[in-house]
């Protein structure tokens, strides 16, 4: 039942006939009000807990750093009033390195680990089975994560298929008849690339050189075998294969030739 409320009912309530009860009710509402601001401040330490994140890279390339740089300005504006704290360790192109920051992450209960890469991504599933998992710029699909015993990972994946790629070439070089594709032998998600794009590049009419390397310095050799009517060069998406990229740029310079990463 609703009563009428009036400003003539409240003085009457405050009248000096009843000090005694509006003191016990102004003492038991400032009692009230203590106790629940430490309830309040712990929920809101609890909901404003800064965000540990472990990023690992492995090896120092800028194009690295840029994904990277990348990542963070995205998280930060989805979370504008949290605060985070990023961990960003390179591995220096030592697996036994790439293997002690893993395993430093998932011992130090950090929020999420992000792994940049195919070969991080792979060597953290293997290690990591509660934490969150965040891939980025890894050969792993939907597909993949689903076999997965642990869904405890996701990622981003910024595959572009063979024969977008081609078609993106063919687009500025309308008559390009040859390219020739260099890849690490290493990383067995290139074998999938290799067979798309020599099924795409005779839908193109061009002819595709393969070349394979084990190791950075067999580069240098492999890059001696390049046919001498090739008119780009196309690398596979491969970290090792980055970081030696320098070795062939007087190569495409001498040329006048087109030099593209997938």
């Amino acid at each position: 039942m609703l009563v009428p409320f009036n400003l003539l009912s409240i003085q009457s309530f405050v009248q000096p006939r009843y000090p005694s009860l509006v003191l016990r009710f102004l003492f038991c509402f400032t009692v009230f009000l203590g106790c629940c601001a430490p309830i309040q401040a712990a929920e809101l330490n609890a909901v404003l807990k800064p965000l540990q994140i472990g990023i690992l890279i492995p090896m120092e390339h800028a194009a690295l750093r840029d994904i990277v740089a990348g990542f963070e300005a995205v998280v930060r504006a989805h979370y504008p009033n949290r605060s985070i704290h990023f961990n960003v360790q390179s591995a220096q192109n030592d697996i036994k390195l790439q293997r002690s920051i893993i395993e430093l992450f998932a011992g130090q209960k950090i929020d999420m680990i992000v792994p940049v890469g195919t070969s991080a991504t792979q060597m953290t599933l293997a290690l990591v089975k509660e934490q969150p998992i965040v891939s980025l710029a890894a050969q792993y699909t939907e597909a993949d994560r689903q076999k997965r015993a642990f869904k405890n990972m996701t990622g981003v994946l910024d595959e572009i298929s063979g024969k977008k790629k081609l078609a993106f070439i063919k687009a500025i070089m309308p008559q390009i008849k040859t390219i020739t594709l260099i890849s690490h032998s290493g990383n067995e998600k290139n074998y999938v690339e290799i067979a798309e794009l020599k099924t795409e590049s005779k839908a193109f009419g061009i002819a595709l050189q393969t070349l394979m390397i084990q190791v950075l310095p067999e580069l240098e050799i492999v890059a001696r075998a390049i046919l001498p009517d090739t008119e780009a060069i196309l690398i596979g998406k491969d970290h090792l294969l980055a970081s030696g990229i320098r070795m062939l740029i007087p190569i495409v310079a001498s040329r006048g030739i087109l030099l593209m990463t997938s």
